[in-house]
């Protein structure tokens, strides 16, 4: 089973988180609770974690308390700002990354992989507002106007409904399109097998 880790941290846009998450509880789900493991994790200590206008989040545990994972997924929101200056944060996801044969970003979730220097010379999408914060801070990353970019391991969603469309994209990786639309009609959502750039 693959172990599946999504990122919590103060601000993060809701459904940039909660669509990721759906798509892999419902897979799951369908799946007898046999397909993975999903960990919610945050990025400090703390469990309680406040989302964007207010909504609050329990998460399993700390990202300083997993060791491994297969997939790694970072939302947005604003809260991706104060996330680039978490030192600790940063070197955690960092770690992890190193294990995880996928890593991804929804919105403004970029910023980290930016960060992290995975999108360098690269192509990525963002929200259409983060656009010019994530090309400062890559080394010749270029925008490509996508519902997603995958390239390698690493892949980035566009603004914030768009990380559904990557979370049923990525689900290929551990089943395959058949089960893909059986979960997207599962949630009464239109499934368009995008061609990544």
């Amino acid at each position: 089973m693959w172990k599946v880790t999504l990122c919590a941290f103060e601000d993060m846009e809701v459904l940039d988180f909660a669509g990721p998450f759906e798509v892999f509880s419902v897979a799951n789900q369908l799946k007898a609770y046999q397909l993975l493991t999903l960990q919610v994790a945050s990025v400090t200590d703390e469990r309680i974690v406040r989302a964007k206008n207010g909504l609050t989040i329990v998460a399993d545990t700390s990202l300083a308390a997993v060791f491994e994972t297969d997939m790694l997924i970072i939302p947005g929101g604003d809260g991706s700002k104060a996330l680039l200056e978490n030192t600790e944060a940063m070197q955690d996801i960092s770690r992890l990354n190193g294990h995880a044969k996928l890593t991804w970003s929804v919105c403004s979730g970029a910023r980290i992989l930016a960060a992290l220097g995975v999108l360098d010379r690269q192509p990525f999408t963002t929200h259409h507002l983060v656009i010019e914060d994530v090309q400062k801070l890559t080394k010749n990353g270029f925008f490509v106007d996508k519902r997603f970019v995958k390239t390698g391991k690493y892949a980035t969603a566009a603004g914030v409904s768009a990380g559904i469309d990557l979370a049923l994209h990525m689900l290929l990786a551990l089943t395959d399109s058949h089960f893909v639309k059986q979960v997207a009609r599962y949630m009464e959502y239109p499934y368009i097998e995008h061609e990544s750039y």
